[in-house]
């Protein structure tokens, strides 16, 4: 795959997955700025740092060089089915390092997966449309081993130069997040509700092997969450599961539909189950009056086709690597006694309805417990959250949230 050609995800997945099954007997680092021998960064003892990329040669003749690139038209980790050679593109210098400590545990082993982070960037000609690119590669080895390729330049004093031209080597999974790498792909869905009630978020993830969507508007939006979906590139068999921050119509409405269309299990907590069996989001909350209760269906559009009864009841830590996301489920009740948030190992908390951004970060208004709510904002404060994903609003930093006053 030369320099400069330009690849779609799929093709990009396809040509990284060629190496699954392959035993590595050589790493070398190119280097372009080296013209006095010196390899830049490359005795720090948390990462490696090369000035554009590094050569695996693999036992069965076949090889692959793992660099720099604007494939995507923007930069991110580009895949060669060669070895770079020394002037292919500027002046390189070449070092060996088959036995240097981070490679010297994985040369020789079966490499056994190999999972490709993308991220985003907002199109400047078109700030409706998002241009992805491969971030970090992450390859996995037979002994339990791992090595993190990522497009993230990190300099020997720890500062984040972004996507410059290095790419940086992890070994150890919690290093390379603290650098903000292997973040977990996440595709914003807004959904505007009907009768001038605002938008609604939804959540696209992509893991291992599948999709997890979380939330998933009204039914009243089926049409429009139905092209947010075709336009990630997602495609329906690989959706894996949907889990449902809270039983409120706006944020369960397509559950029903999703699950009969693609086969797709409903997951949420057994206290807001009721809320999707009996069509009344009022179930397991303080009574409203008799006219809120009859006027709300209505606006949301919460038919008896769109009632369900939930596959599998969630619980405060259940783990969800088993549908191949890194990510736990945390028990934050306050919007609804059910309320529950997912928390991935890179810190990004989707919290459903507890937490807001339409005007700035504060605590939702609409609140059923407001002891309880507050409980669940102590208890996030101190459960590592980066990056708040809010079920209405714009995501935001948690930082913002650890004032006393919330």
């Amino acid at each position: 795959m030369p320099i400069g050609m330009k690849m779609t995800k799929a093709e990009y997945d396809t040509v990284a997955a060629t190496l699954v099954g392959k035993f590595i007997s050589q790493v070398t680092y190119h280097e372009t700025d080296c013209l006095d021998g010196t390899y830049h960064f490359f005795d720090n003892p948390r990462f490696d740092s090369a000035a554009f990329g590094l050569g695996l040669s693999l036992t069965d003749g076949s090889s692959m060089t793992v660099t720099w690139g604007d494939e995507f038209e923007y930069y991110g980790v580009s895949l060669l089915t060669s070895i770079m050679s020394s002037d292919e593109r500027f002046h390189q210098g070449i070092l060996d390092v088959t036995d240097s400590t981070r490679w010297r545990g994985v040369v020789g082993e079966e490499i056994v997966n190999v999972k490709v982070y993308w991220s985003w960037v907002t199109d400047e000609n078109n700030p409706g449309k998002r241009r992805y690119y491969p971030q970090d590669l992450l390859l996995h080895f037979r002994n339990g081993r791992q090595i993190i390729v990522s497009a993230l330049e990190v300099r020997a004093d720890d500062f984040i130069m972004g996507m410059m031209d290095n790419i940086t080597i992890f070994d150890d999974l919690d290093t390379a997040r603290e650098y903000k790498c292997l973040q977990q792909e996440i595709r914003p869905i807004t959904l505007t509700l009907p009768f001038s009630m605002g938008s609604v978020n939804c959540y696209l993830l992509r893991g291992d092997s599948g999709y997890l969507l979380i939330d998933c508007g009204s039914s009243s939006c089926r049409k429009d969450l139905l092209r947010e979906l075709e336009s990630a590139g997602y495609k329906p068999p690989l959706l894996r599961l949907i889990v449902l921050t809270h039983g409120d119509f706006d944020h369960t409405g397509n559950a029903a539909y999703l699950r009969q269309t693609f086969g797709a299990k409903i997951a949420m907590h057994r206290d807001d189950a009721g809320m999707g069996e009996q069509g009344d989001m009022f179930v397991n909350r303080k009574q409203p009056n008799v006219l809120i209760r009859k006027l709300i269906p209505f606006f949301t559009g919460f038919s008896k086709a769109e009632r369900f009864a939930p596959d599998i009841l969630l619980e405060d830590g259940d783990d969800l690597s088993p549908y191949g996301f890194d990510a736990r489920i945390l028990s934050i009740p306050g919007h609804s006694k059910g309320s529950l948030g997912i928390l991935t190992a890179a810190g990004a908390l989707f919290c459903g309805d507890l937490l807001i951004n339409t005007d700035k970060p504060a605590l939702n208004s609409l609140i059923d417990d407001m002891p309880a709510a507050e409980a669940s904002l102590h208890r996030l404060r101190s459960m590592g959250v980066k990056t708040v994903y809010p079920g209405h609003g714009t995501p935001f930093p948690m930082q913002v949230m650890m004032g006393e006053g919330g």
